[in-house]
This record gives structure tokens, C-alpha cells and sequence, in this order.
């Protein structure tokens, strides 16, 4: 299980940031810990956390989704961390091994179109392959093939026009 990570922590703002608050503290984190910046280090893990935040949080689908994570995630580590067992944290707030399998990150699309999956899939590069891979599971549950999913995005695509 991967383990719940707190994107607002990385980035070092608040549950309630603006999005500029948000592209500020990323900058700020790029540039402090770019690989380019610290060659001595090695960095590339620390980036790629610092990307990732910035992904989440700056999409507001996947921003809204993740606050409904970290809300049950939050409420989880403070009731298991009074019961002292199950849910205990590290010092950089994650979870230990062998905590709740609810804290891990739930990107639902059950609530979302079948247009809006098929734009989703038309921009994948925009969507970590975790997200890639629910939508198009969600999307072979409501009867749509690869082949139909190809389609819809060439439809979809300005180019095509």
C-alpha cells in the first residue's frame, strides 16, 4: 500500500491556499531543491514529490478529491493515534507500515461524465498514471473498449476537426 502523503506539507501552504499561493510555494520548493541547485544531493525523489503536490493541488477536480482524502486521512491518524495501535505516524506525519488501508489516495469517477472521462484520457499526460488507469477502469465498467475510447478522443481532439 502506498502511503498517504500530504501534498500540503511538502509544499509547505495551508488547506485553504489560492492557486497563486499554491504556484508561489512551488517555485519556492523547485528551486530550492532542484537537482541542478544541489548536486551534491540527490534530489530527484524530493522534485518529484514537490511535482506531484503541485499536480494535485493545482487541479481542482483532483484537488477536491484529495481534500476528502486528507480530511478522512486526518481524522483517522488523530482517533487511531488515541487509541495508541493501528494508524500510528512517523515523524513526517505518514503513516506507518501496516496502518489503515482507507488512508490510501481514492480518485473516484463514478460521479464524473463519460465525456469528461473521455477528455481525461485525451489529456493523460496531465494525470498521474494511478488516475489514467481508475478512469479507464471506470470506463470499461460502463461497456466502452479501447478501440471506442480511441475513438471518442480523435473525435474529441482539434486536430481532428
Amino acid at each position: 500500500m502506498k502511503p498517504f502523503i500530504d501534498y500540503y506539507a511538502i509544499l509547505g501552504i495551508s488547506l485553504n491556499a489560492t492557486t497563486n499561493e499554491i504556484k508561489t510555494a512551488f517555485k519556492n520548493q523547485a528551486l530550492k531543491c532542484h537537482p541542478d541547485r544541489n548536486r551534491g544531493i540527490d534530489t530527484t525523489k524530493k522534485m518529484q514529490e514537490i511535482n506531484e503536490a503541485n499536480r494535485i493541488l493545482s487541479d481542482k477536480v483532483l484537488r477536491v478529491n484529495y481534500n476528502r482524502d486528507y480530511s478522512r486521512f486526518k481524522e483517522s491518524s488523530t482517533t487511531n493515534n488515541k487509541r495508541g495501535k493501528q494508524g500510528e505516524t512517523t515523524n513526517h506525519g505518514q503513516p506507518k507500515a501496516g496502518a489503515n488501508e482507507s488512508m490510501k489516495a481514492n480518485y473516484s469517477c463514478n460521479c464524473r461524465t463519460d465525456e469528461d472521462l473521455i477528455l481525461i484520457c485525451g489529456n493523460a499526460s496531465k494525470y498521474s498514471l494511478e488516475f489514467i488507469g481508475v478512469v479507464i477502469r471506470e470506463l470499461y465498467k460502463r461497456n466502452y473498449s479501447l478501440e471506442s475510447i480511441l475513438v471518442r478522443i480523435k473525435q474529441k481532439s482539434p486536430s481532428a476537426r
